[in-house]
């Protein structure tokens, strides 16, 4: 495995970001088909 450089770093740091603000989005948003 390659370690880690802080471009990757970065990237899995503003994937985890996307992720969860698509999640708080997700989840303060009325989307149709996820009414739980």
């Amino acid at each position: 495995m390659i370690n880690l450089g802080s471009e990757e770093l970065t990237f899995v740091t503003y994937d985890r970001c996307l992720l969860a603000s698509a999640r708080y989005l997700g989840l303060t948003t009325a989307s149709p088909g996820q009414d739980s």
